[in-house]
């Protein structure tokens, strides 16, 4: 376990996504050290508590680069209350232990009361291999949505792309590895992203104390902008060549 807070930042040209970053973390650009450091660009992901910070490793499994394991029952990383932006993309590289164990979420922004009402990049595991995407208006309803098929398998690294336009009741684009997701509705009602920002976390629900990831993360970027297919593929092919996943 990581004795002192681990911090993780990011310069724009270590890894050009795309504009408009809101958060940016690459565990093998993680240090230990005592605070984040803003000169640099790129939103802060942190954790000080010992019993709550992943731990930070080679995984061959990732072509051996470092990633930052979640045990699945108290381990995140906290990166504030980035403001709502109108439109989104979200970018995930990472892997679930057990596709099995569901009611794990891998990042959120959310209520600490584990409200759904004010939740955007939401994405988590409610039904085994396939995974759940919601956000909300802010003020009273929500929309989400799940992959029709199990698009994940246990200890298996993935590309997770998202994109939301501003409008609508469903998100633009869900890709892993390339591959476009088909969606089954859960909840249909919120037509935007509204409200008040809510805490954003990497491991678990934003400010909520529960649903812990139980896998391993090494990279995630989220953007105030909906990504072209076109800047999707580059960036999915870039993250599938840096940490040999095979991406379509």
């Amino acid at each position: 376990m990581i004795s002192r807070s681990l911090s993780v930042a990011a310069t724009h040209r270590d890894w050009v996504l795309g504009p408009n970053a809101l958060v940016w973390m690459r565990a093998d650009r993680a240090t230990i050290s005592a605070a984040y450091d803003g000169a640099r660009k790129g939103f802060g992901a942190s954790q000080g508590a010992g019993g709550a910070q992943p731990t930070l490793a080679n995984d061959a499994a990732f072509n051996n680069r470092k990633v930052l394991t979640f045990d699945g029952s108290s381990d995140f990383f906290s990166c504030g209350s980035p403001t709502k932006p109108a439109a989104l993309t979200l970018i995930i590289v990472a892997s679930k232990v057990n596709v099995a164990t569901i009611s794990k979420t891998l990042c959120a922004a959310n209520q600490a009361s584990g409200s759904s009402v004010g939740c955007w990049a939401s994405v988590g595991c409610e039904v085994a291999g396939e995974l759940t995407f919601a956000f909300s208006n802010g003020v009273s309803s929500r929309s989400a949505h799940r992959t029709t098929s199990s698009g994940i398998a246990n200890n298996t690294p993935f590309v997770l792309s998202v994109t939301y336009s501003g409008s609508g009741t469903t998100f633009s684009n869900v890709r892993i590895n390339g591959t476009a997701q088909s969606l089954t509705v859960v909840a249909s009602s919120s037509s935007s992203i509204g409200g008040a920002a809510q805490p954003f976390s990497i491991g678990r629900t934003g400010g909520f104390n529960g649903e812990y990831w139980d896998g391993k993360v090494a990279a995630t970027w989220i953007a105030s902008a909906a990504y072209t297919v076109a800047q999707l593929n580059r960036a999915e092919k870039l993250l599938g060549a840096y940490y040999g996943i095979t991406v379509a």
